[in-house]
């Protein structure tokens, strides 16, 4: 009985071991899917937020809280139907501070943005190459230009 169990156990785990060789050497995609994801687990998060200025612009649709060094990730934007204005384009900063002058940054080598056609939202495609700084990513909105007429009725008697 000890050497059936034994045979059978031998079998088992050879049949274990080709079926998982066959597996893993037969099936290129899995293996390729996994080794992405695991590059993509492995590389540095980036420090970059992402907001609005005012609630009256608009809103973030997509902004994903995970965000990789060199892999691009999406951001969309709605412009609210009765802000006067108009999106303009995503701007970016580095150590951004609210209310205050700051530097925008348009370097490459940093982080690239790269506009998607959407009818509905105002989509960008965001690549970050620099793990160290801390970005802030804002869509921009201009006001539409407006007159504003005064009447000024003079009483003659």
């Amino acid at each position: 009985m000890k050497k059936v169990f034994g045979l059978f156990f031998i079998y088992f785990s050879l049949f274990l071991y080709v079926s998982c060789g066959n597996f893993l050497s037969n099936n290129d995609d899995f293996v390729k899917k996994l080794r992405e994801e695991t590059a993509y687990m492995n590389a540095p998060d980036v420090d970059t937020v992402v907001f609005v200025e005012s609630a009256s612009q608009g809103r973030l649709i997509t902004n994903p809280d995970i965000k990789k060094k060199g892999y691009p990730f999406e951001l969309s934007f709605f412009v609210e139907k009765d802000f006067p204005g108009k999106f303009d384009r995503w701007v970016v900063y580095e150590d951004y501070t609210y209310g205050k002058e700051n530097k925008e940054i348009n370097d490459a080598s940093i982080i690239l943005l790269e506009p998607v056609e959407d009818p509905t939202y105002e989509k960008v495609t965001v690549t970050v190459f620099d793990e160290k700084k801390k970005l802030t990513i804002v869509p921009h909105c201009i006001m539409n230009p407006s007159v504003q007429v005064q009447v000024e009725q003079k009483y003659q008697g």
